[in-house]
């Protein structure tokens, strides 16, 4: 197995329940503010200049200091005699000697005041350095959230119908649901009526990982299967007339319950191996035609002679040729024996039956339709859980199945605690948005009919946010494409959105940042729904409060670099 392919497998078979993968915007961090870190502080240089001025202006006013105080004595002196003895001399040169010792005082004190004030202007101008150096840095832009692929898990529902796909698409589907039920200890069973092998990548994948399988290809495997071994004679009544009355399209067919009953009746009286070639004879014995070699022992035409006679009318006739003219179709199938023995394992964690080939005959219809009968009452006989693992059932190409059928398979599996997967190509024309715990799935539509009855079960103005991994090279070649035309896109991709106004914001989807890196809006529009790749599908589940969701089957996704 190449590096690639396990990887893929890995991705698919690991535990957790899961629909798909979806392209969620997460979160940007917030941005934290960092700490405000100590801002360097400029060096003090003006300190040392300073205090050299002031030292200095104290050193040339100490020699003033005694001057002064010997003057301002003086004039104290003099101008006490002066007053005392009325000389005028005196007192003049007293006032003389005072205005020495003021000089002597201005020379003290304003040196050392002007070495100050200089001082405190450098001190402001240090100051108004480190507060510029203090500024708070700029608080970083917020980022850009930032679109990953994240698995999405069931919100609950039990019944899924599927509508619409490829063949690739259904492979991928069933490769991711049910890969995901069997990575997670559960068990899956598929009823693939396409003929197209829908679950051959599940199974390849499945075995490859070791995991038990139970594969049953038909009618190849017909001869060594018994499908009508573990019915009663009523039920193989019932599942022959079902398959007899879905395959005819005249709908005056008569009564159904009225040929299950005749068909119950042939197959009472078998007590061998109940067969279609067997059943086919015993019909014929019924209606008094008994031919050699029909594989009937004496017995079984006893009991079969007793219960013509009270069968025997013209209506009955009619009726049980038309059951034996099935048989003998489906009698056809069971003696074709290609010498390929099925794949068969009771505790298998998977279990396909599938119908090989896509030839829409008689026997291919009669034979789904049988399928589809001992499917039903396989159902029947389990026992309901509440807890444990998971179980899912699956049928693959449900379109030919009648829809009372359907409907009491659905009611069957809810009791019984089974999660029911219904894969049709094309949308009942009675289809409505799933309520309950019922979800439906819309892939690629076909046609515009289909693609407008699908948008119709869409709530209207909701966006879908795709990944678009081509949009870088999209915008590079803007350019080009408005000068030569639009550039086709590459198989599997959506187109470039159209230039349309965004929708308003709906309540079961938060709004979209309109800037998204590697990502674009969408509106489900029909031409929207008509171009989904294979893979890609549209979950409508009324217990998700973000459906619809936009999901994707490929795990080739996660390794892209968006």
């Amino acid at each position: 197995m190449s590096r690639g392919a396990e990887r893929r497998s890995t991705a698919l078979l690991a535990p957790g329940e899961r629909w798909g993968w979806e392209y969620r915007l997460e979160p940007a961090p917030v941005p934290e503010r960092a700490a405000p870190t100590t801002p360097s502080v400029p060096l003090p240089d003006w300190v040392h200049a300073a205090a050299q001025r002031y030292d200095a202006a104290a050193r040339r006013t100490l020699r003033y200091r005694w001057p002064t105080v010997a003057a301002a004595g003086l004039s104290v002196v003099a101008l006490a005699v002066a007053a005392a003895l009325g000389s005028g001399a005196l007192a003049l040169a007293g006032a003389g000697c005072a205005g020495l010792a003021l000089a002597g005082v201005a020379v003290l004190i304003l040196p050392r005041r002007f070495a100050a004030r200089y001082a405190d202007a450098e001190h402001q101008r240090w100051l108004r350095g480190c507060a510029r150096r203090a500024e708070p840095a700029p608080a970083p832009a917020p980022e850009v959230p930032a679109g990953r692929w994240r698995p999405l898990r069931p919100a609950g529902a039990e019944h899924v119908d599927v509508y619409g796909g490829t063949d690739r698409g259904w492979a991928a589907l069933l490769s991711t649901v049910a890969g995901s039920v069997i990575g997670s200890g559960g068990s899956v069973t598929i009823l693939d009526l396409t003929g197209s092998s829908a679950a051959r990548d599940l199974v390849r994948v499945a075995g490859a990982a070791g995991h038990r399988l139970d594969l049953l290809t038909l009618p190849d495997h017909l001869p060594a299967v018994g499908l009508l071994a573990d019915l009663a004679p009523a039920q193989v009544g019932t599942v022959l007339a079902e398959a007899v009355h879905a395959v005819d399209r005249d709908p005056d067919t008569g009564d159904r319950s009225g040929d299950a009953a005749l068909a119950g009746q042939a197959v009472t009286a078998l007590r061998g191996a109940v067969t279609f070639r067997r059943v086919a004879a015993a019909l014929r014995a019924l209606n008094g035609e008994i031919a050699d070699g029909d594989a009937l022992s004496s017995a079984e035409r006893a009991n079969l002679a007793a219960a013509l006679r009270q069968v025997g009318n013209q209506t009955a006739a009619s009726r049980l040729r038309r059951l034996a003219a099935a048989a003998e179709q489906l009698a056809l199938l069971e003696e074709h024996d290609p010498g390929v023995r099925p794949y068969r394992d009771p505790h298998a964690q998977l279990r396909v039956m599938q119908l090989a080939g896509d030839d829409e005959d008689l026997s291919t219809g009669l034979l789904a339709q049988i399928l589809a009968g001992t499917l039903l009452h396989q159902v029947r006989r389990l026992v309901p859980t509440e807890s444990g693992p998971a179980r899912l059932l699956v049928v693959a190409g449900a379109d030919g199945l009648r829809r009372a059928q359907l409907e009491r398979l659905g009611t069957l599996a809810r009791r019984r605690g089974i999660r029911l997967l219904l894969l049709y190509r094309r949308l009942r024309a009675d289809v409505a948005p799933p309520t309950g715990t019922d979800a439906t799935v819309l892939m690629r539509q076909h046609g515009a009919a289909q693609a407008n009855q699908a948008a119709r079960l869409l709530p209207a103005g909701i966006e879908l946010l795709v990944a678009d991994p081509t949009a870088e090279r999209r915008a590079a070649a803007a350019g080009t494409a408005r000068r030569a035309g639009a550039e086709p896109e590459p198989p599997g991709r959506l187109p470039a959105p159209p230039p349309a106004p965004p929708l308003p914001p709906h309540p079961w989807r938060p709004d979209v940042p309109p800037a998204v890196p590697d990502a674009a809006r969408y509106a489900p529009t029909p031409e929207f729904l008509r171009d989904l790749p294979d893979t890609a599908y549209l979950l409508l589940d009324p217990r998700d409060g973000g459906s619809p969701r936009l999901l994707e089957a490929d795990p080739s996704v996660l390794g892209q670099g968006i």
